[in-house]
């Protein structure tokens, strides 16, 4: 007798929560369509402001992260507008809005950017995910061959290739080992940042007076190596390195809000 009381709790309470999801997701779609409203009336501070609070309700799409870019670059703070256009193309690589904004800016601003080399959009261009599996049914199909080789005496005849087959299964696995570990390192969204203040430079040692390595305009593009309190230690395009003050850049992934 007392399941039925149970499941009707449990009823209403998905209810609940389904209306509480309708209603805010209707209530931020009111908010961004304000947003844009403000935006095209030149309201641009009013704008930032509702993008924003959409964000901090946990909403987040390439268009939001697109229009927040261009409201930032209209308030004069291309840095953080280029910041927002890159996480927008996280979520859309083929948003061409995004790509032909960031050319913009970089042609009026100068920002450092990398150049992407055939072999490492090659990398790119194959998932994580996939790189581990290729790595891992390689070494498995290694690990097999060369045990059928030995343990099996009625392959023995087969042995030469087998022992030829595990070969280059291993060597597969080796090189999706270091394709894998190469985009964990170097190409992985999670490691880049962008410059977004206007005065920011690289630098021999994280010491305020210390000589400048390269200045970094904003919106410029740095692949971090390691945080050590208010600085951090990053590559920066040219085959450069120095250490940035972190309150100067901003990850580009994950976004914050």
């Amino acid at each position: 007798m007392r399941i039925a009381p149970l499941f009707l709790n449990l009823f209403l309470f998905l209810c609940s929560i389904c209306m509480i999801s309708n209603i805010q997701a209707q209530t931020s779609s009111q908010l961004y369509t304000s947003a844009n409203r403000d935006f095209e009336n030149g309201k641009f501070e009013d704008a930032e402001t509702k993008y924003r609070d959409i964000l901090d309700k946990g909403l987040g799409s390439e268009d939001l992260y697109y229009n927040l870019g261009s409201t930032l670059y209209r308030l004069d703070r291309p840095g953080e507008a280029v910041l927002w256009y890159r996480r927008a193309l996280v979520l859309d690589p083929g948003l061409s809005e995004s790509r032909q904004s960031l050319t913009f800016i970089q042609n009026k601003t100068g920002f450092l950017e990398f150049a992407e080399s055939d072999f490492a959009k090659f990398i790119r261009a194959v998932s994580s995910p996939a790189w581990n599996w290729i790595l891992w049914t390689s070494f498995w199909i290694f690990v097999i061959g060369l045990s059928t080789a030995i343990l099996i005496s009625q392959a023995r005849r087969f042995r030469p290739l087998l022992y030829t087959f595990s070969s280059f299964a291993l060597v597969i696995s080796f090189l999706a080992f270091q394709a894998h570990r190469y985009r964990k390192k170097h190409l992985a969204v999670e490691n880049f940042a962008t410059v977004v203040s206007s005065d920011a430079s690289a630098q021999t040692s994280p010491v305020i007076d210390s000589e400048a390595v390269i200045e970094l305009p904003p919106g410029s593009e740095v692949r971090i190596t390691r945080k050590s309190g208010p600085w951090i230690y990053a590559d920066v395009p040219g085959d450069l390195r120095g250490w940035i003050r972190s309150e100067d850049v901003e990850n580009v992934w994950p976004p914050s809000k």
